[in-house]
């Protein structure tokens, strides 16, 4: 019998990943990424994660590595998913974005002025469907080499990150 969850809760988790080997993080939510990244960090299970921005990306957080709440420098470490409010968690989710991208040299650049603003005011960005395709392809196979232990994984805090408009590696500020 398959259950399905709509939401991943505190009261839940446990149950979600019963049997997982592996997080591939893809929530546009803070609440649920929180509740996701200390459960499996607690429960010793890897947690791939990508951003829907112009850059390919894609990093791990593992127990030896920062927690994702650490690389983001969020104010919520010790305290209580259900004690964030849905204001802090829109608040938190733009840092959390902008933070992503001020980590690598120019992808901002890609964004016109507009685009930001919506971004910051709003919570609404606009995303090219080529960049989120990368990038999910991006954490398939960042899943699949933890799975089936090959190759070098890209370990939190820096990410693996490709610029396809110009197709080098963009230099990361960590």
């Amino acid at each position: 019998k398959t259950e399905k969850y709509l939401t991943v809760s505190e009261e839940n988790v446990n149950k979600v990943l019963q049997g997982v080997d592996v997080v591939a993080l893809s929530i546009d939510s803070v609440i649920p990424c929180l509740v996701l990244s200390r459960a499996a960090r607690r429960l010793g299970i890897p947690l791939v994660e990508s951003w829907a921005i112009v850059y390919g990306n894609v990093r791990v957080f593992t127990q030896d590595t920062l927690s994702l709440e650490e690389a983001y420098r969020l104010p919520t470490i010790g305290r209580a998913v259900s004690d964030i409010s849905e204001a802090e968690a829109h608040q938190l989710m733009i840092q959390s974005l902008l933070a992503a991208g001020e980590q690598f040299s120019s992808v901002f650049e890609y964004y016109p002025e507009s685009v930001l603003k919506k971004l910051q005011e709003k919570n609404q960005g606009t995303t090219l469907a080529p960049c989120v395709w990368l990038n999910s392809v991006l954490m398939a196979n960042e899943t699949m080499k933890i799975i089936l232990g090959w190759g070098k994984l890209a370990l939190a805090p820096k990410f693996a990150v490709y610029d396809p408009f110009n197709h080098q590696i963009p230099e990361q500020v960590v």
